[in-house]
This record gives C-alpha cells, sequence and structure tokens, in this order.
C-alpha cells in the first residue's frame, strides 16, 4: 500500500522542540504534538534537514519503520565551538580570551588597575565571576570586575571599557592636586520610616518610643527648607502671613504642617503670600521636591508621661535615632530621671540627705557660736580702745607736767651751777688775801729781824 504524505509536514513541531537546544531526540509521530498515526500499517521513513547556527547543513534520515523511533539532532560539536569561549579579567589588569579547550586566542596585554574596592568585585559582578561565555550579554551599566576589584569590564553608553578607580589624593595633606578629580562621599542609606516618631532617651542611652496615644499636635514648626509637597490639602489660604498661616494650622487637629509661598519673591513670583495647610499625609509621607520658591513646615509634637519625665521634645534626624538602642515603649507608668531610680536608691538618697540635713546643722550652729564669739571680741576690742584711749590722754597730761618739772628742774640746776662758782670764787678771793696776808707778815718779820742786827 502506497500512502503519500506532504514534506514539510513534521517541520513546526521538529522546530518548537528542538530549536535552541545544543543537542536533543525528536520522537517521530510523538514528539511536538503528534498523537496518531496518519498511515497505521504503512511503514514510514522520516528525514529532516537541520543547520548548526550558520554552520553546513546536516540530515537525520531514518529508515522504516521511523514512527516512535528517536531522530538525534546534534550541534555538540558546533556549540562546543561557538560557546566555549571565554572571556577573563585578571587582577593584573590582562584581558585574555581563551576557547572551548582553554587556549589563549587574544591578550590585552594591560596592566592598569587601582584601587581594590569590593563594589566591583567579580563576586558583585552581574554573573558573579570575572569571566564572560560566550552569549552572555552586557547592558550599559553591568561589569564583569576583577577577583579583588581592581580593575573592571563595563558597557557604557560609548561601548565595553576597562576601568579601574584611583586615588589623587597627597597621602600627607590629604589634598588633591588633579583638576580631574572629584571628591566621593559614602553616605549610608537612612531608613524613613522612623521620621515623625517621638521617643524618650532614658539615662542608659536607649531611647523608648512613645504610643500614638501619648502624641499630639503641638504649636511650634521646624522648617524643613525650600520644598514643595504637592498634594495633601486640607484648604488653601490667600494674602495670609507666616504667622496666620502657622495660626490656621493649630486650630486644626488634622494639620501636620503646611507649605508658604512668599509675595514676589523666588524664581515664579506671585503677587500675594500662600499658604496650603496639609493633612497627615504630607512630608515625609508625601513627596517632597526641592523649589526656591515655597518653604516647607512641619508641624512640632506634645506628648503626655508621668510627671517625672520632661513634655518638652526637640527636632533630630533619622540617623540619630537609628544610631541608639531600641528599649520598651513609653507608657503612663514608666518613670523618668530620679522617679526611675529604685527603692533601695531612694532609701539610700534619703539617708545621705539625713546625714547633709546633720551636718548642716551642725555647720549652723558652730557658726551661731562663732557669731556669738565674734560679738563678745568686738564688746572687748570697744572696751580696750577706750580705755587705750583715756590712758593715752593721761599719759599726755603726765608727759606735759614731766616737762614742766624738767624745766624747772634746769632752772634750779642752773641757779646751783651760779651759787657753786660764786662760793669758789670766794674761796678763791679769801685763799689768795690769806697768801697775801702771809706774804706781808712774812716780809714785816724779816724787815724786823735785818732792822735789829744794825
Amino acid at each position: 500500500m502506497t500512502h503519500n504524505i506532504p514534506i514539510g509536514n513534521w517541520t513546526p513541531y521538529v522546530q518548537s522542540d528542538i530549536s535552541g537546544k545544543e543537542s536533543a531526540s525528536f520522537i517521530v509521530g510523538k514528539s511536538g504534538g503528534g498523537t496518531t498515526d496518519p498511515a497505521y500499517g504503512c511503514k514510514k521513513m522520516f528525514t529532516s534537514t537541520y543547520q548548526c547556527g550558520n554552520g553546513p547543513s546536516k540530515v537525520v534520515n531514518l529508515s522504516a519503520e521511523a514512527w516512535a523511533k528517536p531522530a538525534l539532532f546534534d550541534c555538540t560539536a558546533e556549540n562546543k565551538m561557538c560557546s566555549g569561549f571565554k572571556l577573563t579579567l585578571g587582577d593584573d589588569g590582562n584581558m585574555t580570551v581563551t576557547d572551548g579547550n582553554g587556549k589563549t586566542l587574544w591578550s590585552s596585554n594591560t596592566n592598569k588597575t587601582g584601587l581594590a574596592l569590593p563594589q566591583f568585585s567579580a563576586a558583585k559582578s552581574k554573573f558573579g565571576r570575572n569571566y564572560l561565555l560566550s552569549g552572555e550579554v552586557l547592558n550599559i551599566g553591568d561589569f564583569i570586575g576583577s577577583p579583588s576589584g581592581n580593575c573592571y569590564l563595563m558597557m557604557t553608553a560609548t561601548g565595553f571599557q576597562l576601568l579601574y578607580n584611583m586615588t589623587s589624593c597627597d597621602e600627607k595633606t590629604g589634598q588633591s592636586n588633579d583638576e580631574n578629580a572629584f571628591a566621593t562621599f559614602d553616605v549610608s542609606k537612612v531608613s524613613t520610616t522612623n521620621i515623625g516618631k517621638v521617643g524618650y532617651v532614658s539615662n542608659n542611652g536607649k531611647i523608648h518610643e512613645y504610643p500614638d496615644s501619648m502624641v499630639s499636635q503641638g504649636t511650634d514648626y521646624t522648617l524643613i527648607g525650600n520644598y514643595d509637597s504637592a498634594g495633601n490639602n486640607i484648604k488653601q489660604l490667600t494674602k495670609t502671613t507666616l504667622d496666620q498661616c502657622k495660626q490656621s494650622c493649630n486650630d486644626l487637629d488634622e494639620c501636620y504642617g503646611f507649605v508658604y509661598q512668599k509675595a514676589n519673591v523666588g524664581v515664579q513670583p506671585v503677587a500675594e503670600e500662600t499658604c496650603w495647610l496639609k493633612n497627615a499625609e504630607m512630608f515625609p509621607k508625601g513627596l517632597r521636591q526641592p523649589n526656591d520658591d515655597y518653604e516647607l513646615y512641619t508641624r512640632s509634637k506634645v506628648v503626655k508621661n508621668n510627671n517625672s519625665c520632661t513634655k518638652t521634645t526637640e527636632p533630630s534626624t533619622a540617623a540619630q535615632w537609628e544610631l541608639l538602642p531600641m528599649g520598651e515603649k513609653m507608657a503612663m507608668s514608666t518613670l523618668c530621671s530620679l522617679g526611675a531610680i529604685t527603692e533601695q536608691e531612694q532609701k539610700d538618697l534619703a539617708a545621705k540627705h539625713t546625714t547633709l540635713s546633720s551636718i548642716a546643722d551642725l555647720l549652723g550652729n558652730k557658726l551661731k557660736g562663732l557669731t556669738q564669739e565674734k560679738h563678745k571680741l568686738d564688746s572687748s576690742i570697744k572696751t580696750n580702745v577706750t580705755k587705750l584711749q583715756t590712758d593715752i590722754d593721761t599719759y599726755s597730761d603726765i608727759k606735759t607736767k614731766t616737762g614742766q618739772h624738767v624745766a624747772n628742774a634746769d632752772n634750779i640746776d642752773g641757779m646751783l651751777t651760779d651759787t657753786d662758782l660764786n662760793m669758789i670764787s670766794q674761796n678763791y678771793k679769801h685763799i689768795l688775801w690769806t697768801i697775801l696776808a702771809i706774804l706781808f707778815i712774812m716780809g714785816g718779820i724779816k724787815m724786823a729781824r735785818g732792822g735789829a742786827s744794825t
């Protein structure tokens, strides 16, 4: 029996089953959707022509009966020739291309490397390794890095480039003399989920978050900067001052802040001041767009807590919040500062207070005694000064009288001296006359003797 089957009747089934595979077996009549024998009892041949890539055509030929037999489509050899190529980047900065057998076909002979940056290492590259295989694709921004990340191959808008990072800073000064160098900073990402929260920092350095039930709206505002926050409006106010805008927001519990635009200021000046009051969905939940024409204000928070805790809140940052370890949430029974000390510490404090009070009383008594002694000394000194003044006056009188007596004594001494001199003079006179009398008598005697002998 002869049965004619059109050529190509199984082509779509074969294509859907083996296309894109390195090697695949097609079960004649079964694979690709075949279910029934179109000419049962008639032996059939199977012939198919296929091509591996751009290589020459190859033929699969199964003799009768071919039904339910496997037809092997094999491109292993061709695939090895095409897909075995590998582009490898080493820490020495050199790129090599090898075939499936590991034979080096090309080398860049480059040796430029820079700083070993982990973000450009092989482990961080698109495929997690330092080589690129045949058929793999890099999009703009994708790269393969060297093992250490001291150089990397990146697909850029201008093509495939070998890149490396170097520092142009002087090790001593930390400054760069390279006009093409730009300063870079690594700023860690901060979660925005903590923005708007209120917490208490205890003495042990932990932050205790306030639940919403203990937080209400305040009357002060923090200027975030020149930003606009579109949407989430409660109402719009015109011809209003900044203070009037704040007061209008304070009058509404649902107002969490506002955007304010001054008149005739900024890139797009307006004729009058405008204020947009915002609800709870504003910043940080809502978008924030830089705009020199606007100022973004957020409303402060007021807390309810135990009397031992402060009621004052101060603005902080999400980064500072994340630096502190979390403690238990605040409650109305939570004690703060001195209120948080233990009962034993309270007893110790009371005992120390009693001791200090006793010492204070003792010091007070000592001071009182010293004051009394001072009064006594002052009185005694006053009495002694009075007596000393009296003695000085008496001494002055005695001195005056003594001076008079000395003067009189001097007169008496003078008189005595004159008397003594007169007596001496008289005595000298008597002696002189006596001597003269004796001389006259002796002369008379001699004269008498001389006359008698004649």
